[in-house]
């Protein structure tokens, strides 16, 4: 029985924090790499689902975490130390590189090197079409705790919130949503004092790494089983730029 599993990513520093911890224990595993989607692209889905004006006042926040990764290398360097990983992708995996998991060309490369099961790590949200041209079980891993923290910056909102038992990550079914597939396992996570809106996503992939080994190999053994997952299904985006200097100042959380 085949047992090889494809981990399909669109790249960065937190994916790679758990792909080279995923690596250690499936070291024959094939990394599919998407190309970004471009910023307009981005800019215009967005646009539709909340309007211009809140988009607008997001896109500071995304220029932030793109750019302001360099203010946080220090720590990221020390959860590499502290987790025995590395905020580089591998360069030891066989690799294949697509322009979208939604182009056509993700079913194909499954088959052709015998996959049993996939992780997806942070890529574009599947189509219907590519979901049922694929045979194997798409799981997918989320940086924050289903249904009330979909979507973007999961941790960081559940701080905000005051909910930080909710800051943590999901492994799931894939489905045409945006995380709301079938829970198979969760796990609250702590952030680090030393922790913020650049470094919450990379604390908690590097703290469920586990979560997501455990789900991989229950997958390649044919036992895994959706679970009940607890709260109300809710969607998160970026936060404004606005919002976050408020929230950083009366509740000292950045």
């Amino acid at each position: 029985m085949n047992k090889r599993l494809a981990i399909v990513t669109a790249g960065g520093s937190a994916p790679a924090i758990l792909i080279n911890l995923l690596k250690q224990q499936f070291p024959d595993a094939l990394l599919i790499v998407e190309n970004s989607e471009s910023k307009s692209t981005f800019l215009k889905r967005r646009a539709r689902k909340i309007g211009w004006f809140q988009t607008l006042a997001q896109l500071p926040m995304q220029f932030i975490s793109k750019l302001g990764k360099t203010w946080a290398q220090k720590r990221f360097q020390q959860i590499s130390v502290d987790y025995n990983t590395s905020e580089t992708m591998p360069s030891d995996l066989q690799t294949i590189h697509i322009g979208s998991v939604n182009d056509g060309s993700l079913a194909g490369h499954l088959r052709d090197n015998q996959v049993a099961t996939t992780l997806v790590i942070g890529t574009r949200i599947f189509s219907k079409a590519t979901i049922a041209s694929i045979d194997v079980l798409l799981l997918n891993f989320h940086g924050g705790l289903t249904p009330d923290y979909r979507g973007l910056n999961p941790g960081y909102w559940s701080l905000i919130e005051g909910k930080p038992d909710r800051f943590g990550g999901t492994v799931h079914f894939i489905d045409a949503g945006i995380d709301t597939g079938n829970v198979i396992a969760q796990k609250s996570c702590k952030p680090h004092p030393n922790d913020n809106f650049l470094t919450y996503h990379h604390t908690i992939s590097a703290q469920c790494a586990d979560i997501c080994i455990s789900a991989v190999k229950s997958a390649l053994e044919g036992n895994v089983e959706p679970m009940m997952a607890q709260g109300v299904s809710k969607q998160h985006y970026h936060p404004t730029i606005y919002g976050y200097v408020w929230n950083g100042f009366t509740k000292n959380i950045w």
